[in-house]
């Protein structure tokens, strides 16, 4: 039952192309597939559905022998006769409950008409026919492809069967696969394969406690069968083994008379199975050795999506936990080797005076020396814990991956849906519409899936009604008679798009202005200022329709508002775009359900923000001297364009925000990021790109009114709190600013910028950095926190606000001078810079303040102390 929806639809899609390429193999995959599903039916009981798959099959068994041509009214007969398999088979799936009987008068009633419309009889059992040698050798080749094909899989499945511990399931198993085999040998006249089913059958019924030895010698046999048929050797030979026989030797008379008692109505349908193949078969040629490998069987389980949620939330979870955790070992690890550094610059100043120490000091250096050995044992055993979180960073990886894989779902399990849909309108309209599907294999969330549904068959009923012209007025304008609707979908960045796609005559531009003004929805005067693209949003508006008079499928202007509310409703979005006489796209944008994401993390004016690494975003690195000034903006020239330049908070840049005039400076570089699209191009200027990590995305709540260009926040590892940006929104919303030529976005930002005074603080030693950021913000001052003076000047030459430094003397690789020094040379004398070192000798504070300090503390320092030469620090720059 778990394969009948995958069933159902290759039997309507096989269907679907009959019309156009009636060739008998594909009738004879069609009469295969049905076959299928009555055996499965046999299996588990479903005797009405079982029979219901066998009028199918016998249906598609008189267009097998008949040859008729498929012309509209055939095509139709016969998917009104699949519709009653399929009915019924769906609601049995969904409810345990279906009305076989009614749906089994339907389907006879249905046969009468193609046997009518065929002029042949239905006889209970067809005669033997002799075949042309060319159709007998086509009768083999395809014996060939089902044995290839058909009974491989079916060998495969009875290798797992035969695996399972439970004799009494793997009995049950054993049973309805040998019954599929059976099924196939009556299809093909194979006697050979019908006695040996039968003799394993009769075996299974007589001795069930050996159904591990019966089901072994059943491999073995059907195996040799298989061999034999693809080899070309002679098939007259297939037969039960001796070893096979035996073991149905109990009664085969009294056997056969209580098959006759028990099954007399099965009896009757396995007597209609026993065709032959069908004279004048048309000769085809095939290369079998191209058919592919058969893939191993899988084991499928249907798992509550709330499930998923919840485990992927759980992931979600350890996935900030192991950033978090990264962080606290990569500041470990800086511990450990500024450690190491400290007391190797010891050693280096002891080695020299080294005997002239005191005794007593010789044994402490000593005892020292053994500390670092003991802190090289710990570095050894750190670099072994770093191999196991690599390893357990790969082990998560890898668990997410699969865990988003089992959330998604293909596309064409949706999409497969609408040919049928579109044959149907089609022949209700008198329109001749083909439906062309691309990207089926596109992978979705399930639970996003399952609500397109009804945006998708609004857009294309729409394409059709609209879009597409009659064969008549095709014709008249040089166009194929038939008309095409495509449905598009692919993953572009963090989204998937679906596009739905109509060479039709498109949107009448004049004709769409005329309603809106009609509607008092613009004044004519508005409606002529107003572009193309900004008109077609107005077709989303409730009660607006271009429909010259309302029918079933259109004319009340409330699809596509209803379309854009439940796009809404899934955090899409909906464009049009038309040309006039060669149709119309709709394109549907989704985000794509990946809460993990690789995020870009960036800083501007103080602020942190992230967006998702994608094919839209890029950046670059300008020196000032090769941007352009136009009119006061601020551009910059990228792929032969020029480009305008932003700030992410405020706008257009000015040059004079930009461009300083110091002919020394006009080298410094500028940090630009880029979004694009497949028409325009904008860069923002970002101060610093702070960290590029995946990192899970966690939505607003809904009580929470966020612009739409905000997807959600991210939780970075030291605890901080990100907005992740929407680039395609931010380009369509700063697109949308342009064309209309506003100060503002038409949803402004209002990200808070803090003006609060800024602290930087640079100390080697993690436990003062945090011990002085707690201290600080306590009292409202923002931090700034580097390890050492190289760090802390890339801070000084990015961050313009930042208002004092409260900074080390003794660092690696830039000391607290060496900061001080450069400092005043970038920053002048005025700009406040505190020293807080353990030195506390008069020599270190006259250098200090000779280089230009501002204060010097001492460790240990009172928080009150420091806070008050802060506060007169403030004052003075107020």
């Amino acid at each position: 039952m778990q394969e009948s929806p995958e069933r159902l639809q290759e039997l309507e899609s096989g269907l679907l192309k009959l019309r156009s390429d009636s060739n008998l193999l594909k009738i004879y995959d069609l009469i295969r597939i049905a076959h299928s599903i009555k055996g499965g039916a046999a299996c588990i009981g479903l005797t009405q559905i079982q029979q219901l798959a066998h009028e199918l099959e016998t249906i598609f068994k008189i267009v097998y022998e008949r040859k008729p041509v498929i012309d509209l009214e055939l095509e139709d007969l016969l998917l009104k006769a699949y519709d009653c398999l399929r009915f019924t088979l769906e609601a049995e799936i969904k409810t345990g409950n279906h009305q076989g009987e009614v749906a089994i008068k339907n389907i006879q009633a249905i046969m009468s008409q193609i046997e009518a419309k065929t002029e042949t009889q239905m006889v209970t059992e067809v005669k033997e026919i002799l075949l042309p040698e060319s159709q007998q050798q086509k009768e083999t080749d395809v014996t060939h492809f089902l044995f290839s094909e058909e009974v491989k899989q079916g060998i495969n499945r009875l290798v797992t069967i035969l695996e399972n511990p439970n004799q009494t399931v793997m009995l049950e198993g054993l049973k309805a696969q040998i019954e599929i085999f059976q099924g196939l040998g009556e299809l093909l006249d194979f006697s050979g394969l019908v006695a040996i089913t039968k003799t394993i059958l009769q075996a299974l019924k007589y001795h069930p406690e050996a159904v591990q030895e019966i089901g072994q010698l059943a491999l073995e046999e059907l195996r040799s069968a298989q061999i034999t048929v693809l080899s070309g050797n002679n098939t007259s030979e297939i037969a039960p083994s001796q070893a096979l026989i035996n073991l149905a030797k109990s009664s085969i008379n009294s056997q056969i008379i209580n098959e006759e008692n028990e099954t007399k109505k099965d009896e009757t349908i396995q007597e209609n199975e026993e065709i032959k193949q069908p004279k004048n078969f048309e000769e085809q040629t095939f290369n079998y050795q191209a058919i592919a490998e058969s893939p191993a069987p899988t084991l499928e389980m249907r798992v509550d999506v709330q499930y998923l949620r919840k485990l992927n939330n759980l992931v979600e979870d350890l996935v900030t936990q192991d950033n978090r955790f990264l962080l606290h070992n990569q500041q470990h690890q800086e511990t450990l080797e500024n450690l190491i550094q400290r007391f190797s610059r010891f050693q280096e100043l002891t080695r020299n005076s080294y005997k002239e120490l005191p005794k007593s000091l010789r044994t402490m250096i000593d005892d020292l020396a053994q500390i670092k050995e003991g802190i090289q044992d710990f570095v050894l055993l750190n670099q072994g814990f770093q191999q196991i979180l690599r390893q357990r960073q790969k082990t998560l990886k890898q668990v997410q991956i699969n865990l988003r894989q089992a959330q998604m779902v293909s596309v064409g399990h949706l999409l497969n849906l609408f040919p049928r849909m579109v044959r149907d309108l089609g022949a209700q309209e008198n329109k001749q519409v083909r439906l062309e599907l691309q990207g089926t294999n596109t992978l979705v969330d399930k639970a996003i899936l399952d609500k397109l549904y009804d945006p998708l068959v609004h857009l294309v009923r729409n394409a059709f009604d609209h879009g597409i012209e009659f064969p008549s007025i095709r014709q008249s304008y040089g166009k194929n008679s038939t008309g095409t609707i495509t449905i598009f979908t692919y993953n572009h960045g963090n989204h998937t798009y679906f596009e739905v796609k109509d060479d039709g005559q498109g949107i009448d531009f004049d004709k769409l202005k005329s309603k809106i003004i009609e509607m008092d929805l613009l004044s004519e005067t508005e409606a002529e200022k107003i572009s193309q693209k900004r008109l077609y949003e107005y077709l989303f508006f409730p009660g607006l329709s271009t429909a010259s008079q309302i029918s079933q499928l259109s004319g009340r202007g409330m699809g596509l508002s209803a379309v854009q509310q439940q796009i809404q409703t899934l955090k899409g979005t909906l464009k049009v775009t038309s040309e006039a006489g060669k149709g119309t796209t709709f394109t549907l944008r989704l985000p794509l359900t990946l809460a993990i994401s690789k995020l870009l993390v960036f800083q501007v004016q103080g602020s942190l923000f992230a967006i998702a690494e994608t094919p839209l975003i890029s950046l670059t690195v300008v020196a000032q001297r090769d941007l352009k000034i136009q009119n006061d903006d601020v551009f910059y020239r990228h792929q032969g364009k020029l480009i305008p330049l932003y700030s992410l908070l405020f706008g257009k840049l000015k040059a004079q925000e930009i461009i300083v005039q110091n002919n020394s400076q006009k080298s410094l570089k500028i940090t630009l990021l880029l979004l694009s699209d497949k028409t325009q191009t904008i860069a923002f200027k970002i101060d610093q790109i702070v960290m590029e990590q995946d990192l899970v995305i966690k939505p607003f709540n809904e009580a929470i009114n966020a612009p739409s260009y905000l997807s959600g926040c991210t939780i970075l590892g030291d605890g901080r709190l990100v907005p992740v940006i929407e680039g395609q929104v931010i380009l369509e919303q700063w697109f949308r600013r342009s064309e209309f030529e506003a100060s503002f976005l038409e949803e402004p930002f209002d990200i808070h910028v803090s003006i609060l005074p800024k602290i930087l603080i640079i100390d080697d030693s993690l436990t003062i950095r945090q011990t002085l950021a707690i201290t600080l913000e306590k009292v409202g001052y923002e931090v700034f926190l580097a390890k050492d003076g190289w760090e802390g000047m890339l801070y000084i030459e990015n961050e313009s606000n930042i208002t004092a430094v409260i900074c080390d003397i003794e660092m690696p690789r830039m000391n607290g001078l060496e900061f001080l020094s450069r400092c005043r040379q970038l920053k002048g004398d005025g700009f406040p810079i505190i020293m807080l070192s353990s030195r506390n000798s008069k020599e270190s504070r006259e250098l200090a303040k000779s280089l230009g300090a501002t204060d010097y503390l001492t460790k240990p320092y009172l928080d009150k102390d420091l806070l008050d030469i802060l506060q007169v620090l403030q004052d003075k720059r107020l």
